[in-house]
């Protein structure tokens, strides 16, 4: 959840600098968690009961 907010602070500089390249930034960065936590949390043994 850090992660995610950490990417998120991109997006809020981006406004505030009027920066696009930072929202993009943001973005792909938030995307990129998201589907690494998907990844992580569906593969092994580590949540199941």
């Amino acid at each position: 959840m850090f992660t995610l907010s950490f990417s998120m602070l991109f997006w809020v500089l981006s406004e505030a600098y009027e920066i696009g390249a930072l929202f993009a930034f943001g973005l792909v960065l938030f995307i990129g968690i998201i589907v690494f936590m998907l990844i992580y949390v569906n593969t092994g043994n580590r949540f199941k009961k």
